[in-house]
């Protein structure tokens, strides 16, 4: 079923993102913070790399971890939350600071976010309104594709060149509380698909 929030704005998620220019500005901002990062500690070995992602609210920050750091906390392998540098995008004030050319995408997230469906609507859209948390599971979904895609795609093309990397690299990219079973089965999906669009990695993608 298409997603109501999407139907509610006449739009699919890949005729939003292109006009806000989701994959293409995330990517921007995602490659300034790991040139920053790699400029500042350049002797610093990373183990670790993560989108750690709140897709209810439209952020995506980046963690990462060292081989010391991982050695002393080997059980929070990936804990993203536990890893030695955490939102090295910026604490939230800094981080909406450094991150404001993203901020209409989180507007208009939170527009969709905080509709709710008629009446009316309710039989054709409720069974994809979380009504407790206020939000489109699918939508929450088509985020998460999306970010997975720049993810690998920063991870292909910058994270090699920008930082000390190990040769052994944990990765993943995660949702604000989701479990790592889920996160990895989507990373795996979008890795052997990248040429689909968001809407047809959607479509095919069974969690």
């Amino acid at each position: 079923m298409e997603s109501a929030s999407w139907r509610k704005f006449g739009k699919s998620w890949n005729e939003f993102a292109s006009r806000v220019n989701f994959d293409g500005l995330l990517e921007q901002l995602v490659v300034k913070q790991l040139k920053v990062f790699g400029n500042k500690y350049p002797e610093e070995q990373i183990c670790g790399f993560a989108f750690d992602c709140n897709a209810a609210y439209g952020q995506v920050f980046i963690n990462l971890n060292t081989p010391n750091h991982l050695s002393k906390n080997e059980q929070l392998r990936f804990s993203v939350g536990d890893w030695a540098h955490r939102q090295i995008s910026g604490e939230q004030e800094e981080w909406e600071h450094s991150w404001a050319e993203w901020l209409p995408i989180v507007d208009e997230l939170e527009q969709i976010q905080c509709w709710e469906p008629t009446e009316e609507e309710e039989e054709d859209y409720f069974e994809d309104y979380d009504e407790e948390n206020g939000w489109f599971e699918e939508t929450r979904d088509y985020f998460m594709l999306a970010a997975t895609k720049v993810y690998w795609t920063v991870l292909s093309n910058y994270c090699w060149q920008e930082m000390n990397i190990t040769k052994e690299l944990d990765m993943i990219c995660i949702d604000h509380d989701e479990l790592t079973e889920k996160a990895f089965k989507r990373m795996e999906f979008v890795k052997s698909n990248m040429d689909l669009t968001v809407d047809d990695l959607l479509e095919e993608f069974d969690d």
